[in-house]
């Protein structure tokens, strides 16, 4: 039997209202000695000291088993927010027996552990807390909804169905009765493995050669990275310089040209956004001296980048990315496999492993390592 645990759930300091709480098979009895009942649903009552005195009057939350947050029993004290109020409900229940102060991140990792949310939703809620954009709080949501962890159990169900089909394949091999699945096994892979996996891919280090402004434009978080002009050089270093410039243009989510579009090694793309030095020149004109066109040209940028975001992936973290890349890769294999006829035993074997990576993304497996860095994260009453 789980311990029982307590904390502040809310922001400590001055406030109308602050949350405390308490998780684990001895909620209710710990709330029956701070308020002497404790409502079926929901109510106000007055908290007391083990002397009798009222500390506060507060509402009081009651959670059935598997409808709270964590899975588990909880009671949650909504007192008024002043720090003496909640240092005193505290201590009060520091001297219950059987009840200890929660460690960070533990009430999230209950809720893990009990199935309320598999490790994406976990990550996602660590992303939420940390959103500081609308952009980065909405691409949270979405995880923390599910959204990844139901996409996660779509490619499993089909790949489990795939292997399934070379597993009679390989049973009836040595007998009479033809068995082709060769067919429904290769759409049920193409489906998972050609499908966009929107993965978001992180900008590399700047170097010396680029000047680096980092911007909330509309809520997105946009690093702005201003690089050498191209142009044909033959100055060893500038060579060097323009290089690097090219390199961080091509790996570039938008891309602004400021005058004619370069004749040297940039493929121009759609949603490039080309600048007039002038701004009496026809086109987006931003003027370096007056300042003349630059809210047209960030109102251009959010507008381009705000319609990527809608359409965003859900893989937004690199240990996420790192197993629908491995995940990936065996479908790959797979799909190889069946094309060069290596024998349904090599197919269903990298179904597998994709499978397993699949698990790992979600937590099903080989997740223990993970939990104390990522819960490590949460403030304590989370």
């Amino acid at each position: 039997m789980s311990e029982t645990i307590f904390s502040l759930a809310t922001a400590r300091g001055r406030a109308g209202v602050a949350i405390i709480r308490v998780s684990g098979p001895d909620a209710v009895l710990a709330a029956e000695q701070l308020c002497g009942s404790v409502p079926a649903s929901r109510g106000v009552r007055e908290i007391r000291a083990q002397d009798g005195s009222v500390i506060d009057e507060a509402l009081l939350l009651n959670f059935p088993v598997g409808k709270s947050f964590t899975g588990e029993k909880v009671v949650e004290f909504q007192c008024h927010g002043s720090v003496v109020v909640i240092d005193r409900v505290l201590d009060e229940l520091a001297q219950i027996p059987g009840l200890r102060m929660s460690l960070p991140g533990e009430f999230t990792r209950r809720a893990f552990e009990n199935g309320r949310l598999d490790l994406a939703q976990v990550e996602g809620l660590a992303d939420l807390i940390d959103a500081e954009t609308e952009a980065q709080r909405a691409q949270a949501v979405r995880v923390l909804s599910g959204a990844l962890g139901d996409r996660a159990e779509i490619w499993r169900n089909k790949l489990i169905r795939a292997a399934a089909l070379l597993e009679v394949t390989i049973d009836f091999a040595d007998e009479e009765v033809p068995v082709d699945v060769t067919p429904e096994v290769c759409e049920l892979i193409s489906s998972v493995a050609g499908r966009d996996a929107a993965i978001t891919s992180e900008i590399a280090g700047t170097t010396r050669d680029v000047i680096e402004v980092r911007m909330d434009i509309a809520g997105l978080p946009v690093t702005f990275l201003d690089t050498a002009g191209l142009r044909e050089a033959e100055d060893e270093v500038e060579r060097i310089g323009i290089k690097r410039a090219i390199d961080r243009a091509e790996a570039a989510d938008l891309r602004l040209f400021l005058g004619d579009l370069p004749e040297i090694e940039v493929k121009a793309r759609e949603g490039d956004i080309y600048i007039a030095a002038k701004s009496d020149l026809t086109g987006i004109g931003v003027s370096g001296l007056t300042g003349e066109g630059v809210d047209a040209l960030l109102q251009k940028i959010a507008q381009e980048l705000s319609s990527r975001v809608q359409n965003a992936g859900l893989v937004i973290r690199q240990r996420q990315k790192q197993a629908v890349n491995r995940a990936n890769a065996h479908l790959e294999t797979a799909v190889h496999a069946l094309q060069v006829d290596l024998g349904p035993e090599i197919v269903a074997l990298e179904l597998r492993s994709a499978l397993h990576e699949l698990n790992i993304l979600i937590g099903r497996v080989d997740v223990e390592n993970l939990l104390g860095e990522i819960f490590a994260s949460f403030c304590i009453g989370k």
